[in-house]
């Protein structure tokens, strides 16, 4: 997030110029960059949003990875959503890309929107990145291993939508090859 606020209310521990830092020392050193940002969170406002837009532009993440904000069973969060009443109807909880999953200062149409901008970040890199050999070396690597993910990645496909293509390809990265 480029929001402290918002940092400090999910107790992530740092600060945005410690994320500004992180980036600018991966770039210098020829590492590729993954910005995973969640929205929707309660109390997140359309300030904050404009604010965690503001910093991925900033850091010009090679890729953004953008979830709908998933409040996971005996989580601290999950806890204060049931408490508070900000759980939406509750819909399979790994399916953080569908819909926002709890109320927040912003309209479910404002949240929506904001998670769209971010995926809008990898429009523009994905033929590129496809291009890139070690990227398609490991996604091979992942789906002869993982063949469940097949099905899903051709639907998208065949769809032709690259926004959620591309967030599918790196949600599957990120949690087959990061952990």
């Amino acid at each position: 997030s480029g929001s402290q606020k918002v940092l400090d209310f999910v107790k992530k521990n740092i600060k945005c110029d410690q994320t500004r830092r992180a980036f600018k020392i991966a770039r210098a050193n020829g590492l590729r960059t993954l910005a995973t940002v969640m929205v929707g969170l309660p109390k997140e406002t359309m300030k904050d949003f404009e604010m965690t837009n503001s910093l991925v532009e900033e850091i010009d993440p090679d890729f953004v990875v953008a979830s709908f904000t998933a409040p996971y069973p005996g989580t601290e969060l999950n806890a204060m959503a049931e408490r508070e009443g900000w759980l939406c109807e509750m819909k399979n909880i790994d399916k953080q890309t569908e819909a926002p999953m709890m109320l927040t200062d912003m309209s479910f149409e404002e949240v929506k929107a904001a998670y769209d901008k971010l995926l809008s970040y990898n429009s523009s890199v994905l033929s590129g990145y496809l291009r890139q050999p070690a990227f398609l070396f490991d996604m091979v690597k992942i789906f002869l291993a993982h063949p469940k993910y097949i099905p899903g990645i051709m639907s998208l496909m065949l769809k032709g939508d690259r926004k959620d293509l591309m967030n599918k390809f790196l949600y599957i990265f990120r949690k087959e090859l990061a952990g």
